[in-house]
């Protein structure tokens, strides 16, 4: 992302951009900070220039629900206090802001789509995270044990990935202009962690009764309890999220069944 030329080439001839990638790792944030901030505010402004050069028609900015923080004035909407505790969270805050910038300045058109917890097939992390479906399912395949980051009453807003995925092409055939503005994309739900796990194990059709957690400590940077409002993107693009969790960790299944071999 920080390869000016190669990104001037890629962002030729394009109407819309999606931009996704990102150093994700809240623990790798607090780690190496600035390491981190190279790769997701330079790397973004790089990308947002290279778009106004080529004319991009709409940038979207996958931004993220840590950006709340400790706030919990459930259900949050997009015009809530930020609270980030990680650097991770402050550089999508950052990121947000040069979205809206880059509109005034030079026209360019967007939006942050502020994901909360998305889960879904092809669902990856090297680590043990909160809301890492694909993670437990591989736990629960090997052992029947899951790793659990806290006591498991912390609670999240589980988004199925292709609820995220009509949320963006909704955003994207928008009817004028989104002014690289901010929008919830989440169920407006929440449930806890160890409810989430226990509704993963019953997807794999494994009895309750045979599952078992490790406790991890929960770790600095990450946000207890996560709740957002999706009001603001169905009044604005028409989204809203479809796919309950049930469904949602059934598909997650059968995708993870045909590809056994996904975590070697």
């Amino acid at each position: 992302m920080l390869d000016e030329e190669a990104l001037k080439k890629a962002t030729e001839n394009q109407d819309y951009i999606v931009h996704l990638a990102a150093q994700k790792s809240v623990d790798q944030s607090i780690r190496e900070p600035v390491i981190s901030t190279k790769q997701n505010v330079l790397g973004l402004v790089t990308l947002l220039h290279s778009a106004v050069k080529n004319k991009v028609k709409r940038v979207f900015f996958a931004s993220t629900a840590a950006v709340y923080g400790y706030n919990d004035h459930f259900p949050l909407k997009e015009s809530e206090t930020l609270d980030p505790q990680s650097p991770y969270s402050l550089e999508k805050i950052v990121g947000e802001q040069y979205l809206s910038l880059f509109y005034k300045l030079y026209g360019l058109d967007g939006a942050s789509m502020r994901f909360f917890n998305v889960y879904g097939p092809m669902q990856y992390s090297s680590a043990p995270h909160c809301g890492g479906v694909t993670i437990v399912m591989n736990e629960f395949l090997k052992v029947k044990q899951s790793n659990m980051l806290g006591d498991g009453t912390q609670t999240r807003d589980m988004i199925y990935v292709g609820d995220v995925v009509d949320a963006i092409m909704r955003a994207m055939k928008a009817k004028g202009p989104l002014k690289g503005d901010v929008y919830n994309v989440c169920t407006g739900t929440r449930i806890t962690i160890a409810h989430l796990q226990r509704e993963t194990a019953k997807a794999m059709g494994i009895p309750s009764e045979e599952i078992s957690f490790k406790h991890l400590p929960f770790a600095d940077g990450n946000v207890v309890h996560s709740q957002g409002d999706p009001t603001k993107a169905k009044e604005v693009f028409g989204f809203e999220a479809k796919t309950s969790l049930q469904e949602g960790l059934k598909l997650t299944w059968e995708w993870f069944k045909q590809n056994p071999n996904f975590y070697t």
